[in-house]
């Protein structure tokens, strides 16, 4: 009967210590919109709440869209009281463009997400260079009726000035 209280007291207490750990996790501005095969970087704060001493805490980072996993990977982060840190995942370089979720997972319990945005290299690079090519087109443009603005001109002072 002992043995079975104390188990008992040693689950209770297994899964107190993992409810005392909170996380969140915030993407840098700089990743909140990237393009496929590039790194997400991103900040992962870490607090115990009740207990002291380090204890190791197993970290899941997960990529998904559209509630399907597309990338994962997991670290192992010693954690006193509270950690704030770095991390980073790559994104497939054939991840499809649209919105893409980020789960930070403690202990198989507790998680934090946040969303980032991956869009088509493809498409921004025509839009960049769709951009410059106008520019150069009016610039071009411009520059043809300059010139024929002084032809012009040159002509008609020619004109008057043989009339006079």
């Amino acid at each position: 009967m002992k043995k079975l209280i104390l188990f008992i007291f040693v689950v209770i207490l297994s899964i107190y210590v993992v409810s005392a750990l909170e996380v969140s996790v915030s993407i840098l501005d700089k990743y909140k919109t990237i393009k496929p095969g590039e790194d997400l970087q991103f900040q992962v704060y870490l607090k115990n709440i009740e207990f002291a001493g380090r204890h190791d805490i197993s970290l899941d980072y997960i990529i998904s869209k559209d509630n399907k996993q597309i990338v994962k990977s997991r670290e192992l982060k010693a954690v006193e009281t509270q950690a704030s840190f770095l991390s980073r995942m790559t994104v497939p370089s054939n991840a499809e463009p649209g919105t893409y979720t980020l789960s930070v997972v403690i202990n198989n319990k507790e998680s934090s997400l946040s969303s980032f945005t991956v869009e088509n290299s493809d498409s921004t690079n025509t839009l960049n260079s769709l951009k410059y090519y106008i520019m150069i087109l009016c610039f071009v443009i411009l520059f043809v009726g300059i010139m024929i603005s002084w032809e012009l001109h040159k002509v008609y002072s020619v004109k008057s000035g043989n009339k006079r």
